[in-house]
């Protein structure tokens, strides 16, 4: 699918790495995913207080870099929530025309597009561990979140949203995101 990457087409972008990555069971390989669809290669522990996974770019790869003193969902989900940034070069450290730039949320008008940014990263995130697709294929009326986040391996925050954005339709996704103000 042909960059840039829009909300409205979340569902349909994560089904087709899916698909070519052969992930078709919960939970979703994410190691896979990044190694086979982003060409990453896979760093698996470090431990720094302040930093929960990130990518950085060095010779035409990323290295995704994740603090396993964490719970497995949450490394998951930032992980997951890290690959947005990197795919769509949105990551608040990134490189333009061989320079790195910082954000500076003191600078007008970065703070409500970091917003929008931060917000699609966590709905990316959400459908890339919780695909439609298997939810569709998976999900039962009876499943509580408890038993969604036990078979996709996320929290139950994010179990209950994936069941949530179901009835929601691709454009409103991101609209959804902002009136409940879900963030992780």
């Amino acid at each position: 699918m042909a960059l840039p990457l829009q909300p409205e087409n979340f569902r349909e972008y994560i089904r087709e790495i899916l698909d070519e990555c052969g992930v078709n069971q919960p939970p979703v390989d994410l190691r896979r995913v990044g190694e086979y669809c982003f060409d990453l290669i896979y760093v698996e522990k470090f431990s720094l207080s302040e930093v929960e996974a990130i990518i950085l770019p060095y010779r035409n790869r990323g290295y995704a870099i994740v603090n396993t003193n964490q719970t497995e969902s949450h490394c998951r989900l930032t992980l997951a929530h890290q690959y947005y940034h990197f795919i769509t070069d949105d990551h608040p450290l990134v490189r333009r025309e061989g320079k790195v730039r910082l954000w500076s949320s003191r600078q007008t008008g970065q703070r409500d597009e970091k917003a929008r940014i931060e917000a699609e990263a966590n709905l990316f995130a959400t459908e890339l561990l919780v695909p439609t697709v298997m939810m569709e294929e998976h999900f039962h009326a009876r499943y509580s979140a408890r038993d969604v986040a036990y078979v996709f391996h996320v929290s139950r925050d994010v179990a209950q949203l994936a069941i949530d954005l179901r009835t929601i339709p691709d454009r409103r996704l991101l609209e959804f995101f902002f009136r409940v103000g879900v963030t992780f």
